[in-house]
């Protein structure tokens, strides 16, 4: 490598990525099928020209399953630090964090999704959230969420339990409010 590329801020990620992709016996083609990216970015954050973006980084760390000590020093190295609430940009300057962190609460949207989309292998999985819009041939991405697989199955016995939760709490509520109907029939019926 020529020193001019060193240089990059990124370089050293670039390299550790190189290092996890040859450990893993896969070709940049082949890394970036598995995050659904460009060759061509995967071959820049290589060669340290290009900050990779947060949802990469997860991504990359999710495929190869680095462990948390490596993967907040790849967070590092990739520009960002975990320590904080969120991720930020060595680039950015703490009044833009500032501005960043009071906004991200005020811009926190629920969107609703009907379909998902799951791709797994033996490294993650990454779920695909998506809408359908009127007039459109193809559903629109709303969101995309990478995790590992034991992080997957441990959201599965999440939700399955809170909705499980849910229904027997409806069922309790729909007999409470079954029982106070009747009441109040026997009582309209009394007084009349």
């Amino acid at each position: 490598m020529s020193k001019s590329g060193s240089s990059s801020p990124y370089y050293n990620f670039g390299q550790s990525l190189k290092v996890l992709r040859e450990q893993a016996n896969e070709s940049p083609a082949e890394v970036a099928g598995a995050l659904e990216a460009d060759t061509k970015l995967i071959y820049d954050i290589e060669a340290g020209l290009t900050q990779p973006s947060e949802d990469i980084v997860l991504l990359l760390i999710s495929h190869f399953g680095v462990k948390d000590k490596e993967a907040s020093r790849l967070w590092k190295m990739a520009g960002y630090d975990q320590s904080l609430t969120g991720h930020y940009s060595d680039n950015n300057n703490s009044f833009e964090l500032e501005i960043k962190n009071a906004t991200q609460a005020i811009n926190n949207p629920i969107v609703y999704t009907d379909i998902v989309q799951v791709n797994a292998n033996r490294y993650g999985v990454i779920i695909n959230f998506m809408q359908s819009l009127p007039g459109a041939t193809t559903p629109m991405a709303i969101s995309r969420v990478g995790m590992s697989r034991e992080h997957a199955l441990s959201m599965i016995d999440v939700l399955k339990s809170t909705i499980n939760a849910i229904e027997q709490g409806a069922e309790k509520l729909a007999e409470v409010n079954t029982t106070k109907i009747n009441s109040e029939k026997k009582n309209h019926k009394g007084n009349s």
